[in-house]
């Protein structure tokens, strides 16, 4: 089946159509890609896409690049995107905006918000379009044409009310304020924090640890409880530097103020990407916020003004510890993932090959067998963990427990984690159960 999405907007003139394809880009982790408007039936389109790809359940991410279309649409899309498990990106150069932010947002991953934003990329929401050409209308065709506006509203509505639907109210509040022909963006740290739209890959700031430490704290106040900047405020005299490094990474304290409240914010830095580690405030909820490098700039900096790149997380505990923790340390005692130590790896628990498909999945399509004892390059280090949410999410958790080995080795014999390598010309997945040390 050859998947092309053409745009059928009501009172709309034909556009060129977009498509749907498999890989993406490798920057941004994806591996399914939708270009161009998206039109009405492309919903079902994209069920079929994942279905005959054998891309369900999970371990896939959705780069998109469009301009608007179906609102309607774009509501089912990130229905499926949230059931099946799967993230969105929009990648540096990429824009998303209108009905594609809207299916954006529906970017999951073992059951949290995983939607990623290139600091090059835009995104952008808007209220549903009624019209998009410029001529006289019927009484009748405005009558239809508002209807439908107002059914595809309701559909957003309905979809932010959802409980397994991360829809933050304050973006609702946004995209319905602003009209069709304007578009409100994803512009400053601050929104993508309090929208929960991860910014990645971005440099830490070079800044010193209480001011890091301020705009950390004050980005999760945003992501965790939806609230406008004006209601966060630092209290700098108040400014306490308890921190302990520990296998989980770093951990320090400082007393934030939240709602006219003082409370304590409390970060931990630990390897990973993007996140490098977690920020909540236990005095008022249990919940925790990811921390991203984007988290650590000032929440009214431009995202447009970030520098793409990754901070080794040792460079940012260093500033918090006046340089008494060097990298070599910190590697001793950070977190330990499920990552290969080397960039390549070998078949092996086979009997003669395994078969390299093109998505992390057993029902994906096969691309080439690749024999017993063949060398294979990592793509990326990170494995892709796939299969249903509370599985992945326990498999993560394993892989960032050094004494949960047992745990960690059922996950790959399990075929839980997945690696995209490269060989023979073409890039696949394999299972890491088939994959050893080179």
């Amino acid at each position: 089946m050859r998947y092309v999405i053409a745009l059928i907007m009501l009172l709309a003139a034909p556009v060129q159509a977009a498509t749907l394809a498999l890989g993406g880009d490798a920057t941004m982790g994806c591996t399914l890609s939708l270009n161009g408007e998206i039109a009405r039936g492309d919903a079902q389109e994209v069920g079929f896409f994942l279905e005959d790809y054998g891309l369900l359940g999970g371990g896939q991410r959705l780069c998109l690049n469009s301009a608007g279309g179906s609102f309607a649409d774009a509501v089912q899309i990130a229905q499926r995107l949230v059931a099946q498990g799967i993230g969105t990106a929009v990648a540096e150069g990429a824009v998303c905006n209108g009905a594609c932010a809207l299916a954006f947002i529906g970017g999951t991953s073992a059951g949290a918000p995983d939607r990623r934003l290139h600091p090059g990329g835009r995104l952008g929401f808007h209220a549903p379009q009624i019209t998009d050409a410029e001529r006289a209308y019927t009484r009748a065709e405005v009558d239809t044409a508002y209807g439908v506006a107002l059914i595809a509203l309701s559909e957003v509505i309905t979809l932010q009310s959802q409980s397994d639907f991360d829809f933050p109210a304050s973006l609702l509040a946004e995209l319905v304020a602003t009209p069709p022909q304007s578009v409100r963006r994803v512009d400053t740290v601050a929104d993508a924090a309090l929208w929960r739209v991860t910014v990645t890959p971005v440099l830490a700031p070079d800044l010193p640890a209480k001011t890091l430490t301020e705009h950390a704290c004050h980005n999760a106040a945003l992501a965790l409880w939806d609230v406008p900047g004006s209601a966060v405020q630092s209290l700098p005299e108040a400014f306490v530097n308890a921190q302990s490094v520990t296998s989980e990474g770093l951990e320090l304290t400082t007393v934030y103020a939240f709602a006219d409240n003082r409370a304590r914010c409390r970060l931990t830095l630990t390897q990973g990407a993007p996140q490098i580690g977690s920020a909540g405030y236990p005095e008022i909820g249990a919940r925790t916020a990811p921390l991203t490098a984007a988290m650590l700039h000032d929440p009214d900096r431009l995202l447009a003004d970030l520098t793409a790149g990754q901070t080794p997380l040792a460079q940012i505990v260093a500033r918090y510890t006046d340089g008494a923790v060097p990298p070599v340390a910190l590697a001793q005692t950070t977190v330990q993932t499920c990552a290969p130590e080397a960039p390549q790896m070998r078949v092996t628990n086979v009997t003669e090959f395994v078969n390299m498909r093109v998505a992390p999945s057993f029902g994906a399509r096969i691309l080439r067998q690749a024999p017993k004892g063949e060398v294979l390059d990592l793509i990326t280090a990170e494995p892709r963990f796939v299969g249903p949410s509370a599985r992945r999410a326990a498999c993560q958790s394993a892989c960032s427990q050094p004494d949960q080995t047992a745990e960690r080795a059922a996950c790959i014999t399990d075929n839980v984690l997945w690696h995209h390598v490269r060989a023979g010309g073409q890039t696949g997945w394999i299972s890491r159960k088939y994959l050893g040390a080179p």
